[in-house]
């Protein structure tokens, strides 16, 4: 599907939440590509909201972009007396905080309708940028999309979306074996290893992750040492009969001299303390595969 579909439904939903949340109506919308030099395209203030789908290996931003923070009151003030909130007539925290809560809405439309459209993609927390502009040097290839449409004043607002190719996650693809008794840890490691790209699979004990390394011949395994029926140390241990190099990185809570000393003997990639530091381990699981990230 082309990136027309996804920026046709920005539109849609970037009116639509305007006119929900002002009770104004918009007129004139007009969706246009910008072309390069980017350079060119500024704001003096912007309502920024990243997002990003690192398996599919893109990024970008939804930007409330205002040439004057006038135009940055007049929204807030529209949006606060529809909702019977006090006035609003300064650039304020009150004002800030109405502006993030229009553009949350947004990107939360949007982002639920480009699933239903087949892109997937996790939104974070709205920020603002003084005197914003476009890098065109960068040697990425930058899709941007203006949405703008008028007010009865005749004056404007403008919503972008840049959307650009990231570095592909070296976890791409890779199928990884999750080995843990603990189900919140299993499902923590899932969700991020998934984000990644990866294919996941589960075991909740040493044996059950002896066996799945033999039937399902993982790329990497994220072992837990203390769990019931075999702990990690003999599953390990098992599996270096069958496999000598599959990575192994252990989770671990205590960091035993002689837990340490065997794992080394079983050539692990090496140890996280738990409670786990989500950064840590993925940089770790990644040099596996060759990458410094």
């Amino acid at each position: 599907m082309g990136i027309d579909n996804y920026i046709q439904a920005m539109a849609k939903h970037c009116f639509q939440v305007y006119q929900e949340m002002t009770g104004e109506r918009a007129v004139g919308v007009n969706i246009n590509k910008i072309e390069p030099p980017l350079a060119e395209t500024k704001f003096r203030t912007a309502v920024v909201i990243p997002y990003e789908n690192k398996a599919e290996n893109f990024e970008g931003r939804f930007i409330l972009g205002f040439n004057e923070e006038s135009m940055a009151i007049r929204l807030a003030a529209a949006i606060a007396k529809h909702m019977g909130m006090p006035e609003v007539d300064q650039m304020d925290e009150m004002t800030t905080d109405i502006l993030f809560e229009f553009m949350n809405t947004v990107a939360g439309k949007v982002i639920t309708e480009w699933d239903k459209l087949g892109m997937s993609a996790e939104f974070f927390p709205p920020e603002f940028v003084s005197e914003l502009s476009f890098d065109d040097k960068n040697g990425k290839e930058v899709l941007l999309h203006s949405v703008t449409w008028s007010l009865k004043n005749k004056s404007q607002i403008t919503i972008l979306t840049s959307l650009e190719e990231t570095e592909k996650s070296p976890l791409k693809d890779k199928k990884v074996l999750v080995v843990d008794d603990s189900k919140m840890i299993r499902f923590l490691l899932t969700s991020e290893f998934e984000k990644q790209g990866s294919q996941v699979s589960q075991a909740e004990n040493g044996l059950e992750g002896f066996l799945r390394t033999q039937s399902d011949q993982p790329d990497l395994i994220i072992m837990d040492l203390i769990m019931p029926k075999m702990g990690g140390l003999e599953s390990i241990a098992k599996i270096r009969e069958i496999n000598a190099s599959i990575p192994i990185i252990v989770l671990t809570s205590t960091s035993k001299k002689e837990e340490v000393m065997m794992a080394v003997k079983h050539k692990v990639k090496g140890y996280i303390k738990k409670p786990i530091q989500m950064d840590g381990l993925l940089k770790l699981a990644k040099s596996c595969f060759g990458s410094d990230q």
